[in-house]
C-alpha cells in the first residue's frame, strides 16, 4: 500500500496526531529562532520518528510542500524509506538557505529523488548546483551509451534476412551468412577524406560484396541498394532517446553544462543525432569525424573544453568504450571517467580502469553525488 493512502487512513482514525512535519518545523524555528540546524534535526527526529531511525511517516505539510514543489501534500505517493527521509531532510534545509550543508549522503538521497520522480517537482537550476558544485560539464558519448546503436542494428538487420528470405528466397543460412559478410565489412570500414564516394555509396559496395561473397554471382547493385536502405532506415527509426534518458539530460543540464561527443563519419553521426533528435539537451555537439582526430585524442577532449570554457578536472566523460571514452578522458585529465558496462559481472579487470562503473546512463545521478567526495584516483562500480 503506498504510504501516503496509509497515512490518510490513520489520519482519519485519529492514530496519528494532527501537527504535520512542515507545522513543526515553523512551530520550533518561531519559538527558538537562533537554534541549530542539529538541534532541529534531532527534536524533528524524536518528534516524527523517521529521519534517523528510517521509521514511521510524517504528514509534509501542503503550505510547504505547495510552496517548495509546486503541489499539494495528497499528490506524494512515497514509496521508499530513503525517498522519505531525503524530502525531510531537503525542506530542513530549503527552509534555512542551507543545501550546501548536506553531507555527501543527503545529497544523493536527494538528487536521487529527483531523478527517479522527475514529473513530480518543479526543480530549480540553484538546487541542482549546490550539489554538483564541483562538476561544471559532462560530456557524453552516443552510440550505446544515450541510445542502443547495437539493439537498432540488430533489428535492421533482422529485417534484411526476412527480406532476403521471403522476397528474393534466399536460404536461412545464406541471408544471415550476407549478413555477416555485411557486418564485417561495417567493422573493418576505413574512410578515406580525399575519396570521392560517399558513404552510402560505400555502403552500398558492403552490400553488393557480401552478396557476392554468399552466392558467387554476379553484382547486383539493385539488390545492394534495397539492402542498404532497408538496413540503414530500419536502424535510424530505433534509434531513440529514451523518456528516462530525456529526463536525466533535462535534469542534470539545469546543473551543469552538457556536450555530446561522438565518434564516428560525419553523415553517419548526423543522422544519429537528428534520428534521436537529441539536439535540444546539449550546450554543444561534437563529432568526431568533423575533426582531425577522434576519441581517445587529446586534441579532441581540448576542442570540448575551449567549446564549453572549462577546465578538463572540472569535467566528467560518460561513455561506453574503454579504448575511447574512458582512455580518452584519461589522457585528457579530466575530472572522472563513468564507464557504462552493460554487463556487470562479465568484466573483472578492465583496462584502462575507469574511476567509476555502472550498467546503465539513468545510474549516472548516483555517481555525481558521490564525486565531490571521493579521491579522483579511486575506482568505484555501483555495485561496491
Amino acid at each position: 500500500m503506498p504510504i501516503l493512502l496509509h497515512l490518510y487512513k490513520q489520519r482519519q482514525t485519529h492514530t496519528i496526531p494532527p501537527l504535520s512535519f512542515s507545522h513543526a518545523l515553523h512551530s520550533l524555528r518561531h519559538t527558538n529562532p537562533h537554534c541549530s540546524l542539529t538541534y532541529l534535526y534531532d527534536t524533528l527526529s524524536t518528534r516524527f520518528g523517521c529521519l534517523r531511525a528510517g521509521v514511521g511517516s510524517p504528514v509534509l505539510g501542503t503550505h510547504l510542500t505547495r510552496q517548495v514543489f509546486g503541489i499539494s501534500t495528497n499528490e506524494y505517493v512515497y514509496e521508499r524509506v530513503q525517498w522519505r527521509q531525503s524530502m525531510q531532510i531537503y525542506l530542513l534545509h530549503i527552509y534555512f538557505g542551507s543545501l550546501e550543508n548536506l553531507t555527501w549522503n543527503q545529497k544523493k538521497a536527494v538528487l536521487g529523488s529527483f531523478f527517479f520522480y522527475p514529473k513530480h517537482f518543479n526543480i530549480t537550476s540553484l538546487h541542482l548546483k549546490m550539489v554538483l558544485s564541483g562538476v561544471k560539464a559532462v560530456f557524453f558519448d552516443l552510440d550505446n551509451t544515450l541510445i542502443d546503436t547495437a539493439g537498432a542494428s540488430k533489428k535492421a538487420i533482422q529485417e534484411v534476412i526476412n527480406v532476403l528470405r521471403y522476397k528474393h528466397h534466399y536460404s536461412k543460412e545464406d541471408a544471415i551468412a550476407t549478413c555477416d559478410h555485411f557486418q564485417t565489412k561495417l567493422l573493418q570500414e576505413s574512410c578515406d577524406p580525399a575519396s570521392q564516394m560517399s558513404i552510402d555509396e560505400l555502403r552500398v559496395l558492403h552490400w553488393e560484396e557480401a552478396i557476392q561473397e554468399t552466392r558467387n554471382t554476379e553484382p547486383n547493385r539493385s539488390l545492394a541498394t534495397e539492402c542498404y536502405s532497408l538496413w540503414k532506415s530500419t536502424r535510424l527509426d530505433h534509434m531513440t532517446l529514451g523518456e528516462a534518458t530525456r529526463d536525466l539530460l533535462t535534469n542534470l543540464r539545469k546543473a551543469t553544462r552538457l556536450l555530446l561527443l561522438t565518434n564516428g563519419e560525419r553523415q553517419v553521426q548526423r543522422e544519429k543525432i537528428e534520428a534521436c533528435a537529441c539536439q535540444p539537451y546539449f550546450d554543444a555537439i561534437v563529432v568526431g569525424g568533423e575533426h582531425e582526430e577522434e576519441k581517445p585524442a587529446l586534441s579532441i577532449f581540448q576542442h570540448c573544453c575551449s567549446i564549453l570554457g572549462v577546465r578538463p578536472e572540472d569535467c566528467i566523460m560518460v561513455g561506453d568504450n574503454l579504448d575511447t571514452d574512458i582512455l580518452g578522458g584519461l589522457n585528457a585529465g579530466l575530472k572522472a571517467t563513468v564507464w557504462i558496462n552493460k554487463n556487470m559481472s562479465m568484466v573483472k579487470s578492465p583496462s584502462p580502469v575507469p574511476h567509476y562503473t555502472i550498467p546503465s546512463v539513468l545510474d549516472l545521478p548516483a555517481v555525481l553525488t558521490s564525486i565531490d567526495h571521493k579521491d579522483s584516483e579511486c575506482r568505484h562500480s555501483l555495485n561496491d
